[in-house]
């Protein structure tokens, strides 16, 4: 019995590779199990009505970015066709004005759906999504094809690869992560070609696509290439040295290094953009050696089960990929591809134990667990290759097997009645599957094999309904409804656009109706093609994000992004914003100097909602000019507060470069009106006898969930913007078992002690943010603050809360802290800034300001008169991209006031020009140029080499006829004529000798057989040859015969 099974075995790990019959019954397969379990998925959400536009970026970046890539790619197919070659490079409506890289896309599949379904963006992103699910599971099943994995194994893994939890939990909102799990398979699967066949394409074509789309998915995959390719060698070859190891890597990364330096034009932008973000370097994280507890817990349970492990990671596999992992590990003496998995399996465990890993996969800039999608491909490759396997293993082996899967089974559940969560119902599969391989002679192996098929179908359907059932699981709430994708674009297209008269350009704002929508409200002008004052991208221009630290503005949910500029009046008239749109019942105030012009009834989650338009009585244009300048080492000097109204007065710019302008030193009309002293006086008297809150030497500490500190105005001020300035705010976060006895009391009795127990035991590692919610009057404002070691936390310690403008002070505002633990701080004081100088500042800027701004393509133009030497600050980020001339000549351009930027003007009339090229990108251009030339001419070294192998083999086959011959005419001999006319007889040549010799040298046939023939029929002729000069040393006789067969 023992040999049979060793006999089924190897023949199932070196089984003959598939025909065409085979893939045709794969892909078939696969297609219509892939049709019934996505019409399951897509039906959940058109039954309840939602779209597939969900999480925080759901609006304003899902949605908002597809929308604006159909738009542009439809205007660039336009304008070709109509003979227009210019390509935009950069828009007004991305951000504050911003490169188009922050939110172009690349791929063809994208770009197809956002050009067809640009009316349809639900409907675009539906149709993204199955289309790249489909080819998740396809390019895997081709994948396992290669590495000779049986048929119903191969469907399995592709099923299980394309409907996991990670998938449907978190690639269904961040669409960008789809293409990775196809590409990801394609990328190994041509790294193997490169070795099997010689064949570079696929590999290259792999690479070249990953670089020109997305350079943090490329440097992902190849993590996991440079792995996989050592693993290959270091694991599975019997001979290994540090030199073969080079000679073996050379040819892919050959490969790899042209792909990416053809992808350059697109790779080498997108870099720049990254490095010059204020996302890059940013994060102030401490790394640990291991994760607390709960992770790991979590990680036991998000094996089978759709629950988020760590940061963004899920896992969410069938049963059956544990069973087929014990499997694995079972067995000894594996060669190829299953030692090879036991190698990366044990690599991955490591990768998951230890958070270096983590720090490491994404690009050492926080931690965050979305490289998961690695192990789920890992987990379908062994389920593929080692399901075969389980069957034939011997009893011994099939007992282990059993005893890791109980183990399992049992650490399962005692996590989940420790925790009382819900069993999930993949332990019910598992002891199913268990169960099948573990019988014997109670039905056919077919009939196992079809009954496992089913049952994963069965279980991946049961994740689904988990994943997006109300009863089940909150995520589906996380998607948005069908009827607010246009409520919300037609909302703001009425408020903003609808019956304004005004061919200016300007700038826009609108207002979320409450902080939590913040996010949802941002990027609007990349739906509306406004322009708007605020951005929500990955990486947001570091001129901008330095700008805002200094002005102290919190960032909220996105610390490297602007979901507003905090309602300040100075910096939204400095940035020419013209109108605002709000909701008339929001929470914030507009700043100083709007009034109402419009005000309509729209409705919104089937509820009447009133949209104001208000119009800025003090607006500027986007170019505007200084005669006087504040040099930024004084600026620096100042409070941020005071920085505002100083960029009123003068223009802010390093004097180095402009030193011809007279400096001005700025008047401030701001007061403190209460100091920390004060501040903590009356945090003191509201701390009582409870111990909930108590005031530090370092700060505020919060005992409870959510704490009101009331604190009183002392006098009343007029015609004022007032401050909340806190410096040094640090939040230490805290778990609620540290207050427990505070928050019980001392009249708790044992039973209350046990409900405390039981509903903080999950609570795991405290809240890693904290909500400051500030109320005046009828404003609201909220201020999020990132905890110690959150990746979140950009290290800005000082923020500053504008909380509103009011013609008359109110008597309070009201300070709540939502969340519990240390609120630590060095100052904290209440601002008051008067309007009364404003209106006096703004006239010397508008005297002065252009009369004709446009914005055609990628130029900016702008006509001012000014009567002294001046210089003209343009309300554009300042980036390296743009260049500028005044009355048509080049001017160098400064960065003033923070982050826009500055140009020198002459006295009188002065037309400005800036123009924008992205910047790296004819560099890009010059070295995908120089790649295309190295690959053209190694691909004629390549060709002309396969020319030179098929002559060889050509060769190769008239050799072994000509064998055959020699052998069958051997020793044959047969009479030739010798001499001239016979005279030396007849002589006798071998005719195997002859019809080998023949057929050898097939290609110069005629010249072997004449010289044979002459050969012979000269031979023995002798011919005198004269020696020396005139043959003085006499004659020497030589053979004619072999004298001309020599010559011939």
């Amino acid at each position: 019995m023992r040999d049979r099974c060793t006999m089924l075995w190897k023949k199932i790990q070196y089984r003959v590779p598939y025909d065409m019959s085979d893939r045709r019954w794969l892909i078939a397969m696969y297609t219509m199990s892939f049709s019934i379990l996505a019409f399951f998925v897509f039906g959940i959400f058109s039954y309840y009505g939602k779209t597939l536009i969900g999480g925080t970026d759901g609006m304003s970046q899902v949605a908002a970015f597809m929308q604006y890539n159909g738009k542009y790619y439809r205007q660039l197919l336009a304008g070709i066709l109509q003979g227009n070659f210019e390509i935009p490079m950069w828009d007004m409506s991305i951000g504050l004005g911003m490169n188009v890289m922050e939110v172009l896309y690349f791929r063809p599949i994208y770009i197809l759906c956002s050009m067809i379904f640009y009316h349809n963006i639900s409907m675009g992103v539906i149709v993204y999504d199955i289309i790249c699910m489909y080819l998740i599971g396809l390019t895997f099943a081709l994948y396992c094809e290669h590495l000779h994995c049986q048929k119903w194994t191969t469907l399995i893994g592709a099923l299980m690869y394309t409907f996991n939890g990670y998938l449907l939990n978190y690639c269904l909102m961040q669409h960008t992560f789809l293409e990775l799990f196809f590409l990801l398979p394609l990328t190994l699967w041509g790294v193997d070609r490169i070795y099997a066949k010689k064949k570079y394409g696929m590999f290259m074509g792999t690479v070249f696509y990953l670089a020109l789309t997305n350079f943090l998915n490329l440097y992902t995959v190849s993590i996991v290439l440079a792995v996989y390719l050592s693993v290959k060698y270091w694991g599975c070859k019997k001979e290994r040295s540090l030199g073969g190891f080079l000679r073996y890597l050379w040819k892919p990364i050959l490969s790899y290094v042209i792909s990416v330096l053809l992808a350059a034009v697109s790779l080498l932008p997108k870099l720049y953009m990254a490095l010059t973000s204020g996302r890059v370097g940013n994060s102030e994280l401490g790394i640990g050696i291991l994760y607390e507890g709960r992770y790991y817990l979590k990680l036991i349970q998000g094996f089978i089960e759709p629950k988020e492990i760590g940061m963004h990671g899920y896992l969410g596999m069938p049963g059956i990929a544990l069973i087929a992992l014990l499997a694995l590990y079972l067995r000894k003496g594996y060669v190829g591809v299953k030692k090879r998995l036991q190698i990366e399996g044990i690599l991955l465990m490591f990768a998951m134990i230890f958070p270096i890993a983590t720090y490491v996969f994404n690009g050492f800039s926080g931690i965050n667990h979305r490289w998961f999608f690695i192990i789920n491909f890992y987990l379908a490759v062994v389920t593929a290759t080692m399901l075969p396997g389980a069957f034939l293993l011997p009893i011994q082996k099939k007992r282990a097997l059993a005893w890791g899967t109980l183990t399992y089974v049992t650490l399962y559940l005692l996590i989940s009645v420790w925790q009382k969560s819900d069993i999930y119902i993949s332990i019910v599969f598992i002891v199913f599957y268990l169960m099948l391989i573990l019988s014997k002679g109670i039905m056919k192996y077919s009939l196992k094999k079809g009954m496992i098929c089913s049952m994963v179908c069965i279980e991946l359907a049961a994740l689904t309904y988990h994943s997006y059932s109300p009863m089940e699981s909150g995520m589906m709430k996380l998607f948005r409804n069908s009827s607010d994708i246009d409520e919300k674009i037609s909302i703001q297209s009425s408020a903003m656009l609808k019956n304004i008269d005004d061919d200016h350009v300007y700038r826009t704002k609108i207002m979320a109706e409450n902080y939590e929508n913040k996010m949802e409200e941002a990027n609007a002008g990349l739906r509306t093609g406004s322009y708007t004052f605020d951005g929500y991208f990955s990486y947001t221009y570091g001129s901008i994000m330095d700008a805002v630290q200094e002005w102290q503005i919190n960032k909220g949910y996105a610390p490297f992004n602007i979901m507003d500029f905090d309602s300040r009046t100075t910096l939204y008239m400095l940035g020419g914003v013209k109108y605002i749109a709000k909701y008339a019942d929001g929470e914030e105030k507009e700043p100083w100097g709007y009034e109402v012009i419009k005000e309509e009834t729209v409705i919104q989650g089937g509820e009447e909602k009133k949209v104001q338009l208000l119009r800025n009585k003090y607006e500027l244009p986007l170019i505007y000019s200084y005669a006087k300048i504040i040099p930024e080492t004084d600026y620096k000097k100042m409070a941020s507060y005071e920085k505002e109204e100083a960029m009123l007065q003068g223009l802010v710019i390093d004097k180095k470069k402009s030193s011809d302008l007279a400096t001005v030193t700025p008047e401030f009309d701001d007061t403190v009106i209460l100091d920390t002293k004060e501040i903590k006086r009356q945090i003191q008297e509201q701390t009582g006898d409870t111990g909930l809150v108590e005031l530090t030497t370092k700060g505020i500490e919060n005992k409870q969930s959510s704490t009101t500190l009331t604190f009183e105005i002392p006098e009343k001020y007029k015609n004022s913007e007032l401050y909340l300035c806190v410096k040094g705010i640090r939040y230490i976060p805290k778990n609620p078992g540290v207050y427990k006895d505070v928050l019980l009391g001392d009249q708790s009795s044992r039973y209350d002690e046990r409900v405390f127990d039981e509903r903080y035991r999950n609570y795991g590692r405290a809240n890693p943010t904290a909500i400051l919610r500030v109320k005046y009057g009828s404003n609201v404002k909220k201020s999020m603050i990132w905890g110690a070691n959150s990746q979140y936390d950009t290290g800005a310690r000082d923020i500053e809360i504008n909380m509103g403008y009011y013609d008359k002070s109110q008597k309070k505002f009201y300070l709540t802290l939502e969340a519990l633990g240390e609120y630590q701080f060095s100052e904290i004081e209440v601002v008051t800034h008067s309007m009364d100088n404003v209106e006096k500042y703004y006239s010397e800027r508008k005297k002065y300001a252009a009369e004709k701004v446009q914005i055609r393509g990628n130029q900016v133009t702008g006509e001012i008169k000014v009567k002294d030497k001046s210089m003209a600050c343009i309300a554009i980020p300042y980036h390296k991209g743009w260049s500028a001339t005044v009355n048509g000549k080049k001017v160098n351009i400064v960065k003033a006031n923070g982050m826009y930027m500055a140009v020198p003007l002459e006295v009188g009339y002065n037309k400005i020009v800036l123009s924008y090229t992205i910047p790296g990108l004819k560099y890009g251009m010059m070295i995908s140029g120089l790649a295309l030339v190295v690959l053209i001419f190694w691909e004629k070294i390549r060709k002309y080499k396969r020319k030179q192998v098929r002559k060889y083999k050509r060769k190769k086959v008239y050799r072994e006829p000509a064998l055959y011959l020699f052998h069958l005419f051997q020793s044959l001999d047969f009479p030739v004529f010798s001499g001239i006319g016979r005279r030396n007889g007849c002589g006798q040549i071998e005719f195997g000798k002859f019809t080998f010799d023949l057929f050898q040298n097939f290609r110069i046939f005629r010249i072997r057989v004449h010289g044979i023939l002459i050969f012979v029929f000269f031979q023995g002729v002798q011919i005198p040859v004269p020696m020396g000069g005139f043959g003085l040393c006499g004659f020497q006789f030589i053979d004619l015969g072999f004298l001309i067969g020599i010559g011939i």
